[in-house]
């Protein structure tokens, strides 16, 4: 009997089940399309959907029994799940870092005063105005290659995106900016695929368990256990990336005001047998010198 796997119906969502499932035959699985809050309301800037609006309703068919399991975009996962379902793999991850895209191949660095960033991230914006407050911040929806081509056709100086996602689609052109994480830590999850199951179903939890990366499962962990302790949603102006090399974790976590007029970025090391003691030591630490009312204003 096939499992049934649920997904968006974007380019790239149906890309990550591809690479999810990589190990399975084609005939162990099908593909169930489901449309999201986020697919219908594609007008909306990001920060004025509803926590969950691009899984929502695909946790809800895996709780129903429609679909076995449901893959998601990691960094786009809300903190508050049903009960009934359980994260059951993590892939191979891709990239964490982010990319910066100009129509004129200049850097972040490089782009004159008063250019139009295109985004709809709050974290992002924040980002991009902690390091240049001269700079135009105009919301952007749409899938990567809609953002890639708006930039493009110049209706935006740039935009910051995903490089897991232009990599997953083969949109890399070799002109994108690498921002480094050392000043930009990313959404917690982001590059890491997620494959959520129904919790009592033991024999999906089985087969699926050779798709797991114990190693991005950590990282993973550890930083959405940072998302939580600070207090954070996943629009939240915070990044947390974290590396697995051996048996050791490392923890870049930033804390930032909306319009990035004060920010705070730390560096961890920590044993990584337990990821999520590490991301609630991490937050814990960055908590403890820096009110969060300093920079979210609550």
């Amino acid at each position: 009997m096939k499992i049934r796997v649920g997904t968006r119906g974007s380019r790239l969502a149906l890309k990550q089940v591809e690479i999810a499932f990589s190990r399975f035959a084609e005939e162990e699985y099908e593909v169930v399309v489901i449309k999201t809050e986020g697919d219908i309301d594609r007008r909306s800037p990001l920060a004025a959907l509803s926590q969950g609006a691009f899984e929502r309703e695909l946790n809800d068919a895996l709780v129903m029994g429609d679909i076995d399991l449901a893959v998601h975009s990691m960094k786009d996962v809300p903190m508050d799940l049903p009960q009934r379902i359980t994260l059951a793999a993590i892939p191979d991850r891709a990239s964490p870092n982010d990319l910066f895209v100009s129509s004129s191949g200049m850097t972040l660095e490089e782009l004159p005063a008063g250019a139009k960033i295109g985004t709809s991230s709050v974290r992002r914006t924040a980002q991009i105005m902690s390091q240049r407050r001269d700079l135009k911040i105009d919301w952007i929806r749409g899938n990567v290659d809609t953002r890639l081509r708006k930039v493009r056709e110049r209706l935006y100086d740039g935009t910051i995106i995903a490089e897991a996602g232009v990599a997953r689609l083969g949109l890399a052109t070799g002109k994108e900016q690498r921002l480094p994480i050392s000043k930009f830590p990313t959404s917690p999850g982001q590059g890491a695929i997620g494959v959520y199951a129904r919790a009592p179903d033991r024999s999906i939890l089985e087969r699926v368990r050779e798709a797991n990366s114990d190693a991005h499962m950590r990282e993973v962990l550890a930083e959405r256990e940072f998302l939580r302790r600070a207090g954070g949603g996943c629009a939240a102006p915070l990044g947390c990336t974290a590396r697995v090399e051996g048996g050791r974790m490392s923890l870049t976590c930033g804390l930032y005001a909306i319009d990035g007029s004060r920010f705070a970025i730390r560096a961890f090391e920590f044993d990584s047998s337990d990821p999520a003691q590490s991301g609630r030591a991490a937050a814990d630490s960055v908590l403890g010198d820096h009110d969060v009312k300093e920079f979210w204003g609550r």
